[in-house]
Parts: structure tokens; C-alpha cells; sequence
């Protein structure tokens, strides 16, 4: 069976978080998956493009929106604005994600099912489902039990994280919202929707979308076959303040009534810098 194009768009905004962001493309060229069935589109400002060595970016497409500043739904929105006309599938992506070898792969083997035009995301050890996530090292097995860690912590073992498998079979949960740092969306799906809301400059933009898909009666789902190893808040940390946050959430609650699900009434009054991974160990 001949498999469809992807495009795999990324937003990055932070000199900062390039060793992550490194990695994220390593992985992406480790995939298995025909290359010539493969886009990657990067978007990133031209000042940040130009102050990185253009090896990282070979084979890869760069668009700088004219912003001065933007946040991930808008980078995302004009990374897929230039996505290659035959695309089936966008695969959004944040640059604090290392995929592993066969993540693409399953994910698509089950969006392809004629009967499944819904987003997918992967099984990863930010959201653990509940599940059992690691990989294989010397000598044993390493579970990893955290929902924050930061690179020193896995410096060592990245290959290992990159040839990983899941240690289910294939099958699909159904969940009532994705966290979209790694999601395959049906082109179908996209232009259904419509793109990602631009009021948000950080999250809850995949709550808001993960919303609209419910009332177009569109599952979501995440397959746990499928697997990626998520960072979590590398970029955010450092470029989001407490009170863009609450801008975002004040944003959401006058949008649809509510705050996110498990955001607490009083979240404007008791946000603070806690959120942060430092504030995590």
C-alpha cells in the first residue's frame, strides 16, 4: 500500500531550546517512513534561522512569518499555509519532542483506515494515559515515571529514545481532548475546522480545537502503538509570561463560558510562576 504525503510543521521561537529543537529534527530524520513521502516545514524567525548552523536545516523548508512576534497556533497556521498542495496529513509538532523510528508510521497506518478521518496523537510520557512508558537500555529496561524532565536528564540515552518502541499493540483510545504537541490531523480534518484559533499565543489553542472537533462530531484519538517522548514546557518556561497565561485563559473562558477542563475557578488569582518545570522537582 502506497503511503500519503505528510507534512510535519513546527513552530520554534527560542535560541534557547535549540538542543531540544535538535534533536526533534535528528528524530525526524530517523523516521521510518519514505522520505519522498515526507515534508518538514520549520517556522521560525529569520534572525533566529540565520544564527543556526544551515546543516540542521537540510532537506527541511524554513517560513519566517512577518510577525514580530507570534504565537504557536499562528506559527503553525502559516506553516501549514505553505504545506506541499498534495499533503493528506499535517503532523504538528513541538520542537521539544524527540519522535521515536515507527511514531509517524503507526500513526498514519491508522489514519489511513478509509473508515478514520480524526486527529491522532501518539502515547508519550507527558501524558501518560495511565500506561506504562520506556525504553530499552544496557542491562535492563528504564521506566520513565516524571511527567517533567529536561535533556541533562536523558542526555545519554537519546539514540535508545529515538529506536524505542511502545510496548503495546496497536489500538486506539478515545479521549475527550489531545494535547497537540504531536498530533496527525486529516487534511480533510484541517480544512473541516478550519486552522488553529489565533486569539491564543500559547495554550489552551489544542483545548479550543479539541472543543470545535467534539461539536463537528469528530473523535479524537491517540494510539498506543505509537510513541514520542515529550520534554514539556522547554520553550514556554522561558518566552510565556504569568500574564500572557492569563490572557490566553481569560481568552478561552469568554470564548466558551468555562475554563479548561481541570483549570481551578480561581486560576487568575493563584497563577503564578509554579507551573514552571523548576518549581516541578
Amino acid at each position: 500500500m502506497s503511503l500519503p504525503r505528510v507534512s510535519i510543521v513546527i513552530t520554534t521561537y527560542a535560541i534557547g531550546s535549540f538542543p531540544y529543537f535538535s534533536l526533534c529534527m535528528e528524530s525526524i530524520r530517523r523516521l521510518n517512513y519514505p522520505k519522498d513521502k515526507l515534508d518538514v516545514i520549520i517556522c521560525c524567525h529569520k534572525q533566529q534561522f540565520h544564527s543556526y548552523s544551515k546543516d540542521y536545516f537540510k532537506d527541511f523548508k524554513v517560513v519566517s512569518p512577518i510577525l514580530a512576534e507570534y504565537g504557536n497556533s499562528e506559527g503553525l497556521n502559516f506553516g501549514i499555509s505553505h504545506a506541499a498542495e498534495g499533503s493528506e496529513y499535517y503532523f504538528i509538532l513541538n520542537d521539544d519532542v524527540i519522535l521515536t523510528t515507527d511514531s509517524l508510521l503507526n500513526l498514519v497506518n491508522k489514519a489511513s483506515d478509509g473508515a478514520i478521518m480524526m486527529p491522532i496523537s501518539p502515547c508519550d510520557n507527558y501524558r501518560q494515559y495511565s500506561l506504562c512508558m520506556g525504553f530499552e537500555i544496557e542491562g535492563g529496561y528504564k521506566i520513565l515515571e516524571k511527567q517533567f524532565y529536561r535533556l541533562p536528564e536523558l542526555k545519554d540515552f537519546t539514540n535508545e529514545m529515538m529506536a524505542a518502541k511502545s510496548v503495546y499493540p496497536a489500538g486506539l483510545l478515545v479521549m475527550p481532548q489531545l494535547c497537540m504537541f504531536a498530533t496527525l490531523i486529516p487534511k480533510a480534518v484541517w480544512q473541516k475546522l478550519g486552522p488553529l484559533d489565533e486569539n491564543f499565543k500559547t495554550g489552551p489553542d489544542d483545548i479550543d480545537y479539541s472543543i470545535r472537533a467534539n461539536q463537528a462530531g469528530i473523535k479524537l484519538l491517540v494510539a498506543i502503538d505509537s510513541l514520542v517522548w515529550h520534554f514539556g514546557g522547554v520553550t514556554a518556561d522561558d518566552t510565556i509570561s504569568v500574564a500572557r497565561r492569563k490572557k490566553n485563559l481569560e481568552y478561552f473562558k469568554k470564548k466558551w463560558g468555562y475554563f479548561p477542563p481541570g483549570i481551578p475557578d480561581n486560576i487568575l488569582e493563584t497563577l503564578d510562576e509554579s507551573y514552571k518545570y523548576g518549581s516541578n522537582k
